[in-house]
């Protein structure tokens, strides 16, 4: 495992041994060894990531201060803060989570890839937060700052609430997507602090949403765009940047660099 950007809590300086996963969030960052148990570490101002349950997991997904992960045998477990109920895991089967900053969303396995979500609505039931589509057939999702996006087996991407579409950047002139389906079809989605990118059937990375100067792709040369090309594989968003990966393996970023975590390695 490789890491780069910002050194705060050693958080740049990846432990030696092997991984099956690892998902970086506001300050913390998690892992799942070869043997499935889980290792956190970071700042726990915010809450206590790094007290990681013990156990064997899947997939883990790490939000603003709390983390979940998929058990082995579909149970969620959450940890660290939960002032709006974000760490209130349910129960059930699942086989995705996807935590943000004051909300998680997961996506249930004996509701055929239905999407369930908590958090913040759970406290605020009459804020602007609205629930996620309907129906099954979901599977993949992911949550930014405030919003989620889901990928249908169809191909189909979707994003809700605050921001997800970027609706409020028009003022800047940057083009949005539909805000209810995005009319073209991905294998990957990945939500960041503002803004979402997908990889297309074409293996094209799209980006939309809020933070276009930077985490959409406007460098110094003045493209907004995210990197051209036909042969993307992966994709990972971050507060203020992103990157892909591509067919061949090598990895490229772009969009706020501050810290070097647009500067791989």
């Amino acid at each position: 495992m490789l890491c780069w950007g910002a050194q705060l809590d050693d958080l740049s300086n990846a432990p030696a041994g092997n991984y099956l996963a690892v998902d970086a969030g506001w300050s913390s960052v998690c892992e799942i060894n070869r043997n499935g148990s889980l290792s956190c570490r970071g700042d726990d101002t915010w809450g206590r990531v790094s007290e990681a349950p013990t156990g064997t997991y899947t997939q883990v997904s790490v939000g603003y201060g709390h983390a979940c992960a998929v058990a082995r045998n579909g149970a969620l477990e959450c940890w660290g803060l939960n002032d709006q109920l974000q760490a209130q895991a349910p129960e059930g089967t699942f086989s995705q989570v996807a935590a943000g900053r004051t909300h998680t969303c997961g996506l249930t396995v004996t509701g055929g890839g239905e999407i369930e979500c908590w958090g913040r609505k759970d406290q605020n039931p009459n804020d602007d937060f609205d629930p996620p589509p309907p129906g099954n057939g979901w599977i993949a999702i992911t949550a930014g700052a405030y919003h989620t996006c889901a990928l249908h087996n169809l191909g189909e991407a979707r994003c809700w609430n605050w921001d997800a579409t970027g609706a409020d950047d028009e003022d800047e002139g940057t083009e949005q997507p539909d805000p209810e389906a995005l009319p073209i079809g991905f294998v990957e989605i990945e939500a960041g602090e503002q803004h979402t990118c997908g990889v297309s059937h074409d293996g094209e990375i799209i980006c939309w949403g809020l933070e276009a100067n930077e985490a959409l792709g406007q460098r110094e040369e003045g493209q907004r765009d995210a990197p051209e090309g036909t042969d993307w594989l992966d994709i990972s968003a971050g507060f203020d940047h992103s990157c892909g990966v591509r067919t061949d393996g090598s990895v490229m970023c772009w969009g706020g660099n501050r810290y070097g975590q647009a500067t791989p390695p």
